[in-house]
């Protein structure tokens, strides 16, 4: 064999014995094996629930009812008025507000006023159609003392429990307002719809 040949051929037995030698590439790794996460699902707001138009209606009727109240009272131990109040204007109507402002005008008229505020039990609004409502509240005045300028008191006939009925009405302005109310006096109110007390 020719030396350079044969130079050649051991030469190229050399570089393929290395070849076939050298390791064959190996694969990248795979991934870290784990708990697959759910992906978060797009976020949406969900819808607020849409307001209950009565409920909305009795909880302005019932509103205006307390506001009458608790400014009769405040206005009663003040010893009365001769006009009445912007409360009593945005709470009160019909006959009820000149109910309301007779009692008080007597009152400013004979020197009386009360020492302390009467209690509103409970007020339920019975259901109504359009503009009026029907409105029935258990007031106690049982610990009530009404007195004189003198300082002298007022003899009144105990207990004083009212189970009033009255018509609310929303006026132009979109108020609602007492507007006429009728009173019995009971000796207890424990029976009646408004009652929510100890009496």
């Amino acid at each position: 064999m020719h030396r350079r040949l044969a130079a050649a051929v051991a030469l190229g037995v050399t570089l393929l014995l290395a070849a076939c030698t050298q390791p064959a590439p190996q694969p990248p790794p795979p991934p870290p094996s784990g708990p697959k996460m759910p992906s978060d699902p797009a976020t949406s707001a969900s819808p607020s629930p849409s307001p209950d138009p009565e409920k909305a209606i009795d909880n302005a009727v019932i509103k205006a009812y307390r506001g009458q109240f608790d400014e009769y009272n405040r206005l009663d131990m003040q010893g009365g008025t001769d006009k009445p109040t912007q409360k009593l204007l945005k709470t009160t109507s019909g006959t009820h507000r000149e109910a309301v402002m007779t009692a008080l005008q007597e009152d400013k008229h004979d020197g009386i006023h009360a020492l302390n505020a009467g209690r509103l039990l409970g007020v339920v609004v019975k259901a109504g159609a359009g503009t009026t409502r029907d409105v029935t509240a258990c007031e106690d005045y049982t610990h009530v003392i009404w007195a004189k300028k003198d300082g002298s008191h007022l003899h009144v006939e105990q207990p004083i429990l009212n189970l009033q009925h009255s018509i609310a009405k929303r006026g132009p302005d979109g108020l609602w307002r007492i507007d006429s109310n009728s009173t019995d006096h009971v000796k207890s109110l424990k029976s009646a719809v408004c009652f929510s007390g100890d009496k």
